[in-house]
């Protein structure tokens, strides 16, 4: 937001972020509030006091069931969405639907032919 011009160099002031961080100090410290980045750092952080290891690997296993991880998983459930045993053959896209394409019908589809379609 510009305020207004200052001096002959027609240098614009904007309202900054920092001028918002300055006020906020300014109006913590008429308030009497302390300053939390002054203060001492606590020895033990939250990330310490939260975390909690696991003992071996076999309380890491008995936690999830088995079929959980993906290299127990076959690789077609992995890569692979649809069906397995019957691929689809062609899947249009609205602009294929919609233009004509080199491999298909020379001519374009209607509107009404895309909107009639039966969706997958």
């Amino acid at each position: 937001m510009r305020i207004r011009l200052i001096g002959p160099s027609g240098h614009k002031s904007d309202y900054h972020c920092a001028t918002l961080l300055g006020n906020w100090q300014e109006e913590r410290m008429t308030f009497g509030l302390k300053d939390p980045a002054k203060g001492p750092l606590e020895t033990q952080t939250t990330y310490l006091a939260s975390y909690k290891g696991s003992k071996d690997e076999e309380e890491l296993f008995a936690a999830k069931p088995p079929g959980c991880f993906c290299a127990e998983a076959p690789v077609q459930l992995l890569f692979y969405h649809g069906d397995i045993a019957a691929p689809p053959q062609n899947q249009l896209t609205v602009h294929e639907l919609s233009y004509t394409h080199p491999t298909m019908d020379a001519t374009a589809n209607s509107l009404k032919a895309i909107l009639d379609e039966e969706g997958i």
